[in-house]
């Protein structure tokens, strides 16, 4: 049987190893909120499944994927909930459309706010909490760092890890802190106080990626161990263990309402997991089994970005298996950068949409989270332009459609695609027309992991060895007086 061939860092967990050690670190000299390294632990003990997360891929591509969708081979779309297969599907790319330029309101104008320097070895993650008040960081020096966002201070600093911390995440109430580290366990943390008060164990790797479901009683995490595993929060104990992939699990998170995982590997295939019973419910993969290296569901929950070690991120359609969007012009071979959305005028709503719904009487209210994004797959129509779809016969009801699909439309030339880069920038596209909006420099070495505000324009952005600081940047023109 033909070896196995593994991203340099899946080592940690398997028989065949390729041998690839990051950069020995740069000590930070200078910087305000600068605190000493983590004492205990050799450093080069944190270079393992942090590694996986930052290191190259021996992997020969054949051939990169094209954006040239087949028209007449477009399936049907059967429910999520009905599927119960775990053969993988074959992508549908979908239909080219029509590009739209962005009004000119809607274009990023990112600047370089403030610097945060702390952390002496590479930043591997970065997660705004959800109230939006402060900015959780970790990285190979084993430590997470709580940091006040209005100000850049240093609140607090997490040590308990005894290697390098891969994934971080939030409660829904801001009030604990959870983290995944090569030491193989989960920890939660009180945000508050810094004290440590679970420490999860029973991976048998590094624990590359986790996440809180939306009411905070589960994590999920994913591990070099091929398993993803769901935690109850409250017992800290292991309440359902899946064999997920056949090599190391990247990416892990939940949809918007709990009931559904998606993960991603380094075997090239997205899954998606019903929480309750843990089935498979459908298997992604694109044509090439490109390794993944993040995967997070977009705010519809239809759609979940991708992130893959060939230079592409792509947008897919859960319900069809469609590739809808694949955003290119960054650099990811080598090492497993991440990528998100902005939030469009608030947290996931727009104002004038929610104001019609609220005061519609003529017609059912619908969630604008579940319509928005599902725009992607056509052309936005021209604001004040007639929309298709009315019927002429009720007035008030046009009247309420047409000003609903407008603030939908501006809505969604609000929402953009940010992603870190391997040539130490950040890049912003637009959604729809897939165009680099904006390039964000300033960082000396490859820019990892990047997280958005909750509902401020405000990107941060972390980078590796050379440079271990996180930077700030916000669009000026759009920001509130206050976070």
């Amino acid at each position: 049987m033909a070896e196995k061939i593994w991203p340099a860092a899946a080592a940690g967990g398997k028989d065949e190893q390729l041998e690839e050690t990051m950069n020995e670190s740069n000590t930070l000299d200078g910087g305000q909120n600068e605190v000493p390294h983590a004492a205990g632990g050799e450093a080069a003990a944190d270079s393992g499944g942090l590694s996986v997360l930052m290191s190259a891929i021996d992997v020969v591509m054949n051939s990169k994927m094209e954006d040239d969708p087949d028209p007449q081979a477009e399936p049907a779309s059967p429910s999520i909930a009905a599927i119960q297969s775990t053969e993988p599907l074959q992508p549908q790319l979908a239909p080219p459309q029509q590009q739209q330029e962005p009004r000119p309101d809607c274009l990023p104008s990112y600047r370089h706010a403030y610097t945060l320097y702390g952390h002496t070895r590479s930043i591997s993650s970065l997660s705004f909490s959800p109230d939006g008040t402060k900015l959780l960081s970790a990285g190979a020096d084993k430590l997470l760092k709580i940091w006040q966002v209005r100000t850049g201070t240093l609140l607090h600093t997490l040590a308990g890890h005894t290697q390098g911390v891969n994934c971080i995440g939030w409660s829904s109430d801001s009030m604990y802190v959870a983290s995944g580290s090569d030491d193989r366990t989960v920890k939660v943390w009180n945000a508050s106080s810094g004290a440590l008060l679970r420490d999860i164990q029973g991976h048998t790797s590094f624990v590359l990626c986790l996440a809180y479901n939306p009411q905070s009683t589960l994590i999920v995490s994913g591990s070099v161990d091929e398993t993803i595993k769901m935690w109850d929060v409250k017992r800290g104990r292991c309440h359902r263990s899946i064999s997920a992939h056949s090599e190391a699990v990247s990416g892990v998170d939940f949809n918007r309402d709990g009931t559904m995982i998606v993960s991603c590997s380094y075997d090239g295939q997205i899954r998606l997991w019903d929480t309750s019973s843990g089935q498979c419910m459908k298997t992604l993969v694109h044509n090439d089994s490109i390794a993944l290296s993040f995967v997070t569901f977009a705010p519809s929950g239809i759609q979940v970005l991708a992130g893959s070690l060939d230079n592409s991120i792509r947008l897919w359609d859960i319900q069809n298996a469609r590739v809808l969007k694949t955003y290119t012009g960054h650099q990811s071979t080598k090492f497993c950068t991440n990528a998100t959305f902005t939030r469009p005028r608030g947290p996931w709503k727009g104002a004038e949409a929610g104001q019609y719904l609220k005061s519609s009487t003529a017609v059912r209210p619908t969630s604008l989270l579940n319509t928005q994004v599902e725009h992607i797959t056509g052309q936005l129509p021209a604001v004040g332009t007639d929309l298709d779809g009315m019927s002429g016969e009720n007035t008030e009801q046009d009247r309420f459609l047409a000003k609903k699909r407008e603030a939908e439309a501006r809505n969604l030339q609000d929402i953009h695609i940010v992603s870190g880069s391997e040539d130490q920038r950040i890049y912003i596209w637009d959604l729809q027309t897939k165009q680099v909006l904006q390039t964000l420099a300033g960082h000396r070495d490859v820019v990892l992991s990047i997280a958005v505000h909750p509902w401020q324009p405000i990107i941060a952005s972390a980078s590796l060895d050379h440079d271990p600081s996180i930077k700030l940047w916000k669009d000026q023109r759009r920001i509130s007086a206050h976070v």
